[in-house]
């Protein structure tokens, strides 16, 4: 959460029976406006936040049941709240609340981030802008698939100045998935770089920016790309990104995420730019796969070892397949849906699932030894 400042701010002078008090004013609640939920998924903690309508300070009650027992406080006086809990247990099952003045959330649950060697799964989609019912859709398919993890490849909402819209596109259809489950996002053209993805969100900043970041979940490590801003060879994010991949890691698996796709047949046509300055590197490093949206279907493409998966149907108006050649489509299909990854060490299963059924329309496999790659023929 980077521009904290930017929220509404009003000197506490008094909080009694768990009302507010400005000086010279009356007395008022506290509502909770968005959230809890999750961000920065850790074996031994966990990001929360949440917005509250006035300014207040934040408390986070939590431990291994409702009666809870630890708590973790934010003193800052703030509508957008952020507190990190630490000293938790991998793998490990947590309940929590949250605090604002007189307005409490009701009893959440989170896992911790699972250790090297554990299987784990996460999800995968994008383009949830525009229409809620359809996000929505999505969002109770994902939550029945049970990812520990959720990563989102950009345009969450159709506008990001926009700050209704935050509220009606994206936490209001996607609240029952990130209350449990952590998201990881990417930025979109359609968030048009606003202030508030800055706000909403609580991304690690290794990289000296939330654009563009890297985080490790269990056996896998995850990397955010920012597609909207340069990533030309000498600038900061392609040099970021180089030594990133280049540097040392015990992850068998590496993943990179971002909104614009190298190659894609609908909607719009692969990014020339990404193929030109991004492509080389994924395919030098030994990315495994890259999760795009920008268009609003599934695509799957193989080139040089790397897999390639457009997961543009999460509530975006759909565009059709096939408009433009992609000599690397394995699989393409215009559908609401959700990508779901299986990790059991050196194994990978990949399958897409549909919005409206439930039912798997691709799948695949990869394995990976520590001096090799290999791909199972395509199904």
């Amino acid at each position: 959460m980077r521009k904290l400042e930017t929220c509404r701010t009003w000197t506490l002078v008094a909080a009694a029976a768990g009302l507010l008090c400005v000086a010279g004013t009356r007395c008022w609640a506290v509502t909770i406006t968005k959230g809890p939920y999750l961000q920065r998924p850790a074996q031994t903690g966990m990001v929360i936040m949440w917005e509250t309508d006035v300014a207040a300070t934040g408390r986070v009650e939590y431990g291994p049941s409702a009666g809870y027992g630890w708590a973790a406080t934010d003193d800052r006086t703030a509508t957008i709240h952020e507190v990190e809990i630490a000293g938790l247990v991998a793998s490990s099952l947590y309940h929590y609340r949250v605090i604002s003045g007189d307005a409490s959330s009701s009893d959440g649950i989170f896992w911790t981030a699972p250790p090297p060697g554990a299987r784990f799964r996460f999800a995968a989609y994008g383009d949830t802008r525009s229409q809620p019912a359809e996000h929505r859709r999505v969002v109770e398919r994902i939550i029945a698939s049970r990812p520990g993890l959720v990563i989102h490849a950009g345009d969450i909402v159709a506008d990001g100045n926009n700050y209704e819209q935050w509220q009606t596109e994206f936490f209001d259809p996607a609240a029952p998935l990130i209350r449990k489950t952590p998201m990881a996002l990417a930025l979109g053209n359609h968030e048009n770089n606003s202030h508030w993805y800055y706000d909403f969100c609580s991304n690690p900043m290794e990289s000296g920016n939330e654009a563009w970041y890297t985080f490790r979940y269990s056996e896998a490590r995850f990397i955010c790309l920012d597609s909207c801003q340069s990533y030309e060879a000498g600038s900061d994010q392609c040099k970021w990104l180089k030594k990133t991949l280049a540097g040392p890691t015990d992850a068998i698996w590496t993943f990179v995420f971002f909104h614009h796709p190298p190659y894609a047949s609908g909607g719009h046509k692969g990014d020339q730019k990404v193929q030109q300055h991004l492509v080389s590197l994924f395919e030098q490093y030994g990315v495994d796969i890259v999760f795009n949206g920008h268009c609003h279907n599934y695509e799957r493409s193989i080139n040089n070892g790397v897999v390639y998966i457009t997961t543009g149907g999460g509530g975006a108006p759909l565009a059709k397949v096939d408009n433009y050649p992609n000599p690397h489509q394995v699989y393409a299909e215009s559908l609401y849906h959700h990508c779901l990854v299986d990790i059991d060490g050196g194994r990978l299963t990949c399958r897409a699932v549909r919005a409206d059924n439930g039912s798997e329309f691709d799948e695949f496999t990869l394995t990976r030894a520590p001096a090799e790659r290999s791909q199972e023929p395509p199904q």
